[in-house]
């Protein structure tokens, strides 16, 4: 039975007749050499072509956990700065993802699934550890006292002099606000008006902890004909493909230095050493 060559096992013939053209060997490089032009021109496979084989695409779940597409979002550029991958969201709606694509070269993308896993995790335990629902609450209030904002209204239902002399104070410790707290608990209105700032706290901190780790990543960029390559095959494969651009939201000190802290503790060479050696010239010594 006669098998009949594809395309892409064209390609894969092709491409290592151009690796042994590199052989020390002078009379069986350009042998080889000789047959991939011979193969290239009967098959009216060009250079593009070998490029576009060397790029693919892989299809990555985001985490429970991770799924706002702002927070993914943030994510997706450290890894495009880091490696010059082209990721793509795959939105549930306007505010979710469901999958990212990662499109760029074959021998990095196992990397990049690795990597964007770990990340995730570990965005996911630092960000339910800064939420922890009473320290955020504390955090709110802490932030409401140092803007100068009006916090007497938070204990109108229960007010005392010890609470209101602490709820003035931009030093109180934690101790002293927990005591706050419990003096406002039974206000529907106070706490929703604590949640609203824990909301921003939040948006805050996870903008702080990316913009640190963004800082800290040494950027790749991709020779040109991998870019056009990766450029190729969004144009071959997502015709439709749209983009959007992110809104800006307000920023509160507190939560983005608490990020940004968090931002600072990851080390992202480490997985990229423990899991993909070739790699090892992307990565800081």
């Amino acid at each position: 039975m006669i098998k009949i060559m594809t395309k892409n096992d064209l390609i894969d013939r092709i491409q290592k007749l151009l690796a042994l053209s590199y052989s020390s060997n002078q009379n069986e490089a350009s042998i080889a050499l000789a047959r991939a032009k011979k193969l290239m021109e009967q098959h009216h496979i060009d250079e593009s072509d070998l490029n576009n084989k060397k790029i693919d695409t892989i299809k990555v779940a985001t985490l429970r956990g991770l799924t706002r597409t702002k927070e993914v979002s943030y994510l997706l550029l450290v890894l495009q700065k880091a490696f010059g991958i082209r990721p793509i969201l795959s939105n549930t709606s306007s505010s979710n993802t469901a999958e990212v694509i990662f499109i760029g070269p074959v021998e990095l993308l196992p990397t990049i699934e690795y990597l964007f896993v770990t990340l995730s995790r570990g965005f996911i335990r630092a960000k339910k550890s800064y939420s922890r629902k009473e320290n955020l609450y504390r955090c709110a209030l802490r932030t409401a006292i140092k803007g100068g904002m009006d916090i007497f209204m938070l204990i109108q239902r229960n007010a005392n002099a010890k609470a209101r002399k602490i709820a003035s104070d931009p030093d109180a410790s934690d101790a002293e606000l927990s005591y706050v707290l419990d003096q406002i608990k039974s206000s529907t209105t106070a706490m929703s008006y604590l949640q609203q700032i824990g909301t921003t706290l939040k948006a805050s901190y996870v903008q702080g902890y990316f913009d640190a780790l963004l800082q800290k990543v040494e950027a790749y960029v991709n020779p040109k004909e991998i870019e056009s390559s990766i450029d190729k095959c969004i144009e071959d494969q997502m015709p439709a493909l749209k983009g959007y651009k992110m809104r800006s939201r307000p920023c509160y000190k507190d939560g983005f230095d608490a990020g940004a802290q968090d931002g600072l503790k990851v080390d992202i060479n480490t997985p990229v050493q423990n899991s993909a050696s070739p790699l090892s010239r992307l990565t800081k010594k």
